[in-house]
């Protein structure tokens, strides 16, 4: 029987106990059906819980996963939080091939996180990984776009590799609330989501380009609410901020 179709223009379905910034493990879940026992390849795990978008696949769906990280505190305290492992290294200068199959990863791995900083190194662990020899169904690819003028050349270059190797891109410059420092409260495009071609034969899609996050989930009125007014306390704090540098 084939899976039962997926229309994601009547938006993605936000899963209980969500970590994701821009709830990534509910888009990863809605895709997959609430898959379990999955498969994912982390690049840039950072910290193991908040804000992260395996947390939810691997303590409550049982998935297997493999992250890499280059900040040896932040993987120490993943290593203390996590059951799946995570590896100090750089992922820009990995043998992806080897590390997956000495871990008996399958050739189809179920979501792929492309996201380390700069966007640059991204950029570069992706052409790393032996896209001929694994599949991915979803990645996500974190490209910054409103942080440098070297990210539209990032993204346009990355979008060129995916679709080469056969995946679509479903969600274009999804707009989040930057969690930096000096943050402006303002919605900004970071990130892609994609999946692999052959899903399309299941699944019917929507596309989606330019859009914050909270617009494509069906979240709750109140969860929503909670997200603008972040926001909105964000941008005081900005203005006042620079109010303040002009006396």
């Amino acid at each position: 029987m084939a899976p039962q179709k997926f229309d994601a223009t009547k938006r993605f379905r936000h899963f209980s106990g969500s970590n994701g910034e821009a709830l990534q493990d509910s888009f990863v879940l809605s895709v997959l059906h609430g898959k379990e026992s999955g498969f994912y390849l982390e690049i840039g795990s950072s910290f193991p819980q908040r804000g992260s978008n395996t947390y939810l696949l691997e303590t409550r769906y049982k998935w297997t996963g493999l992250s890499i990280d280059i900040d040896q505190s932040m993987v120490g305290l993943f290593n203390d939080n996590r059951k799946n492992e995570v590896l100090l290294g750089d992922a820009t200068n990995l043998n992806y091939e080897l590390e997956l199959k000495l871990r008996s990863f399958p050739s189809r791995i179920d979501y792929l996180q492309l996201d380390i900083d700069p966007p640059t190194n991204t950029l570069l662990a992706m052409k790393q990984l032996p896209l001929k020899k694994y599949r991915f169904s979803v990645i996500t690819f974190e490209h910054d776009l409103y942080a440098s003028d070297k990210s539209l050349a990032i993204k346009q270059e990355a979008s060129q590799i995916l679709t080469q190797n056969g995946y679509v891109c479903v969600v274009s410059n999804l707009q989040t609330i930057p969690r930096v420092k000096d943050s402006d409260g303002t919605w900004k495009p970071f990130e892609d989501w994609w999946i692999d071609e052959e899903l399309l034969q299941y699944y019917s899609f929507g596309f989606f380009d330019s859009v914050r996050w909270i617009d494509i989930f069906a979240i709750s009125r109140r969860f929503k609410m909670q997200v603008l007014q972040n926001a909105f306390r964000m941008r005081m704090r900005h203005r006042i901020k620079m109010w303040l540098r002009t006396l």
